[in-house]
């Protein structure tokens, strides 16, 4: 490889499905094999040709998500030189199989070589790491530490690569981030990361500055950070009184749009001018290339449609390009014979100035309204307002609220139908969303709609408390659902809340799991001991549930006490032996040694072991996910960004109105009153025709070379720093070795 061999030259599905047949050691290959494909293939069995036509894509798809990653006939056609794209595409091709083998046969260091040679390292990387993490879940125990080490190193290896070049060109990394790679099912590299649950990635700082513009939306508030007016109640407060957007709201697409806007971008005009504010003059070599590359391409730029020209223009662009590079480096050009150019006394100065368009008021609040960040506290604000008329309806009595609870039946559904729409949206577009959880939701939701209004409607079909009851879980619901979307995006009250999630589904689950045996025992225990007459009914479980359950938070210290109204009803002779208990009341409880002893071992076990037990875990877990809890939020950070950016820019129940628009620019879509391209700029999010517009970027075999010399040039400071690592430990060598000389 490193003598420029043409992978693809060597490599179809035959030598491919060869090396799966021949390799040695290939005991871990099919060990994944027989966990995916059950019964079908076995140690000494010879793999058959649909193990690369079809299984292969199947696995790969099962560790990764991405589906038809290999292409076995565009591979064969490369190797006999039937270019689907060209001799790159194919060379990529070959070496995207190449690794795919690597990482299934388990040989790391191989697959560490070949990502040297990758023209995409940062996206290969992540999907290595995605493949070990999910070879981790196939495998052997023994194997599964080492299998996320493995994930772990590539992780980190896209991670340093990705912070190289973050310090060289902060603006082409984030082409990067949102450069769509057609290798990878059009994934750009943060949904890749986000989909193979790699935290660390998400968490680099330039993938957070990414989520921060794109949080932004271009949109910026005014005033110093420490005013007495905080950013997000201007904000708030521009958005629902609109004239302050004039002094308070700075707009600037410049985060976003890198081409296409006149207003964000250096365009040349015919005449030789930028923006027609500095004139270039006729004369001038850097003017005249500036106009050659602006009406016939980069001459460097290979990808360029214009690259068919003819060998003269070709070598005028080189001259034009050698005397610009002389007049801006040196100040001192050496002319070419071919141009006939007056010398000049100094390099002129060529001044970019960005011309801003006032931006209409509607546009302004158009922009305003549609940024995520906007979105984010709009909705807060409106869902604090439903929350307070559904606590008002649920706490005045029952006839006094018909009026309250039509405005709750009626917010709610809206707020079903935006749920429902987005869902569906964010599902077309292939969002980060879990669908089951949103379909659990939304029928969760209707389920409740529905049997407040029947039970409502029709108030004599159940209890007027019951129908309360339902209301009341309801707003503990909404409650809680506030706190699952509006919470995770503060930078404090993310991490606690994954904190809490990790004490109540790790921690407080195991606590139950092994308080449940004693839990059990003593509540059948104690309630024979001490009420041992009571009649066996639904009042029995309810007692011994009580005592046995709610010891956890108190002890019932007052059961084992001498009453004066017990006293009165002991009995003293027990003549009927069916009687069981001290007293003529079965209410009151048979104390003695026995019930004493019952009593204070379920208190020690429970109030002075498995509490501070419980304590401790929590303790525990604090400490240890006090750095994973950071990444994680920082993950999740993607999910929600990329949730309000697909979001209406109205809130329930306001959501009504942008969909009826929606709707409205459909049908006339339909009836052909409206081209498609007006409707998709007219209905598409703000935010994500932002997102769409840069990921459209088309590649030039610069950036390939750009990317592949970034990851030699990682690999050669890794290896220098090896060297220097083992230097200290062979100057010690020497040492020993001159003094064991001097000693002999």
């Amino acid at each position: 490889m490193e003598g420029d061999i043409a992978v693809h030259k060597f490599l179809n599905h035959s030598s491919l499905l060869r090396l799966f047949r021949l390799a040695d050691n290939r005991d871990f290959f099919v060990a994944l094999l027989e966990d995916i494909f059950p019964g079908r293939f076995s140690q000494n069995e010879s793999f058959e040709e649909s193990l690369v036509t079809v299984d292969l894509n199947l696995i790969i798809q099962q560790l990764t998500t991405l589906p038809k990653f290999l292409s076995m006939h565009e591979l064969s056609s490369n190797y006999f030189g039937l270019y689907a794209h060209d001799a790159f595409v194919a060379e990529r091709k070959a070496m995207n199989a190449l690794m795919v083998w690597a990482v299934l046969m388990n040989r790391f260091s191989l697959a560490e070589t070949l990502l040297k040679f990758c023209e995409d390292p940062i996206p290969m990387a992540l999907f290595v790491s995605a493949m070990f993490r999910g070879l981790s879940g196939h495998c052997d125990a023994s194997l599964t530490t080492k299998l996320h080490e493995q994930s772990r190193n590539f992780s980190m290896k896209a991670i340093d690569i990705l912070d190289m070049s973050y310090r060289e060109s902060s603006e082409r990394t984030f082409d990067l981030l949102n450069q769509k790679f057609a290798d990878f099912n059009n994934k750009t590299p943060i949904k890749m990361a986000y989909e193979s649950e790699n935290k660390f990635f998400l968490a680099h700082e330039s993938c957070q500055i990414w989520l921060t513009r794109l949080w932004e939306g271009g949109i910026k508030v005014y005033g110093p950070t420490d005013s007495l007016i905080p950013s997000e109640a201007k904000l708030i407060i521009s958005a629902l009184l609109l004239f302050p957007i004039n002094f308070w709201i700075q707009f600037d697409s410049k985060e976003f749009l890198k081409h296409q806007e006149a207003d964000n971008a250096a365009d040349i005009n015919e005449n030789g001018s930028l923006h027609n504010d500095v004139p270039l003059e006729q004369d001038d070599p850097v003017g005249l290339l500036l106009r050659n590359i602006s009406r016939h391409g980069d001459p460097m730029d290979l990808s360029s449609p214009k690259n068919n020209e003819t060998s003269e223009a070709t070598l005028q662009k080189l001259e034009d390009l050698s005397l610009l590079e002389s007049r801006l480096v040196s100040g001192k050009p050496t002319e070419p014979l071919s141009l006939n150019v007056p010398r000049k006394r100094a390099p002129p100065v060529i001044r970019y100035h960005r011309r801003r368009k006032a931006l209409p008021f509607w546009r302004k609040v158009y922009y305003l309204w549609s940024a995520p960040r906007t979105k984010f506290w709009m909705f807060q604000l409106f869902y604090w307002v439903y929350l307070a008329i559904f606590s008002i309806a649920v706490i005045l009595p029952s006839c006094n609220k018909t009026h309250l609870d039509a405005v709750i039946f009626i917010w709610t559904a809206f707020g079903v139908i935006e749920l429902g729409l987005r869902t569906a949206y964010q599902a077309r577009h292939d969002f980060p969303v879990s669908i089951r959880r949103r379909v659990i939701e939304i029928v969760v939701t209707i389920v409740f709609v529905l049997a407040a209004v029947i039970l409502r409607r029709y108030s004599g079909l159940v209890r007027p408390l019951y129908t309360r009851a339902l209301f009341a879980t309801g707003l503990l619901y909404m409650y809680y659902r506030m706190i699952s979307v509006f919470f995770p995006m503060n930078p404090d009250l993310g991490p606690t809340l994954y904190r809490i999630k990790r004490m109540i589904l790790v921690d407080f689950v195991s606590f139950v799991r092994l308080a449940f045996p004693f839990i059990l025992a003593n509540l059948f225990v104690l309630q024979a001991v001490m009420y041992p007459d009571v009649p066996f009914g639904v009042e029995t479980w309810r007692q011994g549930f009580h005592r046995a359950f709610f010891t956890l938070f108190t002890a019932f210290i007052q059961e084992i006490d001498y009453t004066p109204r017990c006293e009165a009803t002991r009995i003293f002779n027990h003549s009927d032996t069916c009687w069981t208990g001290d007293y003529a009341d079965h209410t009151c409880p048979t104390l003695g040694v026995i019930s004493y002893v019952l009593n204070i071992q379920y208190w020690i076990i429970m109030r002075l072991i498995l509490m501070v037990l419980l304590s401790a875990l929590f303790a525990a877990t604090m400490i240890k996910v006090k750095e994973d809890a950071e990444y994680i939020f920082k993950y999740q950070r993607y999910s929600t960004v990329l949730d309000f950016a697909s979001r209406s820019a109205l809130p329930p129940p306001l959501s009504v109105v942008g969909y009826l628009f929606d709707w409205i620019v459909a049908c006339c879509a339909r009836t052909k009153r409206i081209d498609p391209g007006h409707r998709k700029q007219l209905t598409q999010p703000r935010s994500i025709k932002l997102i769409d517009r840069r990921s459209a970027v088309i590649r030039s075999n610069e950036s390939y070379s750009y990317w592949m010399g970034l990851t030699k040039e990682y690999y050669r400071k890794k290896a220098e720093e090896e060297r220097e690592r083992k230097v200290p430990a062979e100057q010690l060598k020497k040492l020993e070795f001159m003094t064991f000389d001097l000693l002999v």
